[in-house]
């Protein structure tokens, strides 16, 4: 690949050096890679390895640079044509975002730090096609703080060197530059001296007579650049006043030598990067930052250290007598035990943090995107319920999209969302208005296959508007000679003569029927449709949806504070219908109470504590709210609420629930994809025929029922757990190879 890299500045720093070393594994894989940035120290090194590096003005956001580098930019990407556009950091990305609709390239961000976010920020800020980020919580700081999907955000590593930081770097050289003695016990401490970033190398320098008292043949290097130096030069001078015969605190500066530094060095302190880089060479490491203290990554600190991508965020805060503590253990330690634990850091850094690696995981990213061209022609557009921010719908769409792609990889597909700009990045399909009739109109005259689905598009439980709307569609696609294909559909509930015969009526003129449960299947007998060939009856596309990988959702169960190697747990989803919000058989009030005394039940019998998930933030999140605070007074305890999750994040979660629950379809189909035991509350007859159809056994009737009845089905579900599991476990498998034959016949439909 052709591949251009866009930084602030190359001058000494952890997103710096990771772009410096990511261009050079990747060159060393064979791609050519280009870096623009507004120059530094780094320079030299990039063009000694046969790395081209064009200066742009990208490290600041004055107006005119920006625009300067807009222009810059453009030349360049126009002249290159580079497959991908990388860009590190919020200008980089913002200016590069400014461009990607003008030039079509595939574009790619990384995120290496949290940063404050405005309103402004908030607004511009674009993370691309696809979004890398250095570390768990970064990733959840893209998706709380810029709204980025969960699902476009990989999360890489800060990869090291290994030949470059090794036990075999000379340290002589740079120790007689230096006037250092070569059998002292040293430590190193290296970091940006700015003043968001040098906490730790003041601390250093208040604890410095302390430690050389301890150990009289200590001497300490303190390495960085930055607005702070010359306070932390001051802090250094004051620790040497104190042993007058001898200077044992040694300031550096910014350098580029790191290497060689670091190899100075018996033990280590610093973070991210720099502390990654010291477990290369071998050094025991204590990880301490501006952003909190770790100590020694060992044990559960290890796993916090991986969390945050040995940053320390959200860790207690560094404090000098935690150093002085931590540092005067290490130091009486004796040679091998150093020299023990510095193998087992290289170890670590050769498993897990690897340049190969990182640049690996770039290359992965790279190769998802598909590079832009454009057709006259489309193949398939896609209507349904999108772009609403209804896990359940989204995930439907990324489904159907990801089938469809899985038989034919070139497949031109265009999906009708509601905001076409944010589900575009989100779903990685084109994206047009629903409601623009002309763009609409457009787009049928140059497709080949109209697909309605899936959910419960042909319904009007939800409301009349709705089912005239997808009805228009479908009208409005027939009546441009477009073929229709109903995709997945769960038919009904249908209320009305009238509206029954429009439905049959739209329906016989469609060319392809799937319906993803019997009793649609049977509706349709009913009203008898005359439909043009075989109804056939396959699965919801989301019975696809795998989990997300085990890091992350330890990280998510750290994050919502779920302990499920002490604790058990299981999933509940309430939701907002009509009878609640009118008072109708069942009032809101009533119906919280009854939620909320079963779960207080559940607890007091079982134990198990419980997670309420909003599928649907906006329709789900005060009833869910309500449900979490009655809980709270009933049993005195705190249900975990739980927002904001991808599909793959929720499939992932509730594997390690005993059940799910709830009146949300897609929270009981995502229950089958983690093959555990489900309870529906049905409110629509999905409920009822989903769990039918996939193995559960039959819902709660919401009009009548008591929290006792949920109890009740709760203690049985648990009793007959490992029974269940193994039913659902073969249904979904049998479930989810049959919703391909859905994408098999769209395909083969358009061919």
């Amino acid at each position: 690949m052709k591949i251009l890299m866009c930084a602030m500045a190359l001058d000494i720093g952890g997103a710096e050096t990771h772009v410096l070393e990511l261009s050079r594994a990747l060159c060393s894989m064979g791609h050519s890679v280009t870096v623009a940035s507004n120059g530094g120290a780094y320079v030299r090194e990039l063009e000694a390895c046969g790395i081209k590096h064009v200066r742009i003005p990208l490290h600041t956001k004055a107006p005119s640079r920006v625009i300067k580098s807009y222009f810059a930019l453009k030349k360049l990407i126009k002249k290159e044509k580079f497959d991908i556009v990388h860009a590190h950091a919020r200008i980089p990305a913002f200016v590069c975002g400014l461009l990607h609709p003008v030039l079509h390239f595939r574009f790619v961000t990384t995120a290496h730090w949290v940063f404050d976010v405005n309103a402004l920020w908030k607004r511009i800020a674009y993370w691309g096609e696809k979004t890398v980020a250095v570390s768990e919580d970064i990733k959840q700081y893209l998706i709380d703080s810029y709204g980025v999907f969960s699902d476009n955000i990989s999360v890489t590593i800060n990869g090291v060197d290994m030949v470059k930081f090794s036990p075999d770097t000379p340290s002589s050289s740079v120790a007689q530059e230096l006037g250092l003695p070569q059998k002292r016990k040293t430590i190193v401490y290296v970091s940006r001296m700015d003043t968001d970033r040098s906490l730790v190398a003041r601390q250093l320098c208040e604890i410095a007579p302390a430690l050389k008292e301890k150990h009289p043949d200590l001497q300490i290097v303190v390495v960085g650049g930055g607005n702070d130096l010359d306070y932390v030069k001051f802090l250094a001078e004051k620790a040497n006043e104190t042993i007058k015969y001898e200077k044992f605190v040694h300031t550096t500066g910014a350098r580029t030598d790191i290497n060689n530094l670091v190899a100075l060095g018996d033990v280590f302190v610093g973070v991210s990067r720099a502390a990654l880089e010291a477990m290369s060479a071998s050094k025991p490491v204590i990880v301490a930052g501006n952003e909190g203290y770790i100590g020694r990554p060992e044990g559960d600190m290890y796993d916090t250290a991986v969390a945050t991508n040995f940053c320390c965020r959200g860790c207690e805060a560094s404090t000098p007598e935690k150093l002085l503590s931590d540092l005067c253990d290490l130091l009486a330690l004796p040679e091998n035990e150093l020299s023990a634990i510095g193998e087992k850091n290289r170890e670590i850094i050769r498993e897990n943090y690897s340049a190969s690696r990182m640049a690996t995981d770039c290359l992965t990213v790279y190769e998802s995107l598909r590079p832009f061209e454009y057709k006259k022609e489309n193949d398939v557009i896609i209507s349904g319920y999108y772009g609403f921010g209804n896990m359940g719908d989204d995930s439907l769409l990324t489904s159907i999209a990801a089938q469809l792609r899985q038989i034919d990889p070139e497949i031109r597909i265009t999906a009708l969302t509601k905001d076409p700009k944010k589900s575009q990045i989100k779903y990685g399909v084109r994206c047009i208005n629903r409601l623009n009739v002309f763009a609409v109109r457009r787009e049928m005259k140059r497709s080949k296959l109209l697909i309605s689905g899936g959910g419960s598009l042909l319904q009007n439980n939800t409301s009349e508007k709705s089912l005239n709307y997808y009805i228009a569609v479908i009208r409005l696609a027939k009546r441009l000679g477009l073929p229709v294909m109903v995709y997945s559909n769960g038919i009904g509930p249908i209320y009305g003569e009238r509206s029954v015969a429009k439905v049959k009526k739209v329906l016989e003129e469609v060319d392809l029927i799937s319906l993803r449960e019997p009793s649609s299947f049977e509706f349709l007998q009913e009203i008898g449709l005359r439909a043009k060939k075989e109804i056939k009856v396959t699965a919801d596309p989301a019975l696809t949806v795998l989990p997300i990988d085990a890091a992350r959702l330890s990280y998510i169960e750290n994050r919502l504070g779920i302990d499920t190697k002490t604790k058990k747990y299981y999933a509940l989803s309430v939701r907002e219908y009509e009878n609640l919000k009118t008072g109708g058989e069942l009032s809101k009030t009533e119906f919280v109470r009854r939620i909320a005394a079963a779960m207080s039940e559940i607890y007091g019998r079982t134990g198990l504590l419980p997670l309420v998930v909003s599928v649907q933030n906006i329709v789900d999140d005060e009833i869910s709210s309500a449900v979490c605070l009655q809980f709270e007074k009933l049993s005195g305890q705190k249900a975990i609420l739980v927002q904001g999750l991808s599909a793959r994040e929720l499939t992932a979660l509730l594997s390690h629930m005993e059940f799910a629950a709830g009146m949300r379809l897609h929270m009981l189909i995502y229950a089958t994809n983690a093959r555990i035991p489900a309870i529906g509350i049905a409110y629509d007859p999905k409920i009822s025929a989903f769990l039918e159809y996939s193995g559960h056994e039959k819902p709660i009737d919401i009009g009548n029922f008591t929290a006792q009845d949920i109890v009740l089905r709760a203690e049985h579900t648990l009793a007959c757990r490992r029974e269940l599991c193994e039913k659902i476990g073969f249904r979904q498998r049998e479930l989810s190879d049959l919703a391909l034959f859905d994408a098999r016949s769209a395909i083969k439909f358009i061919k």
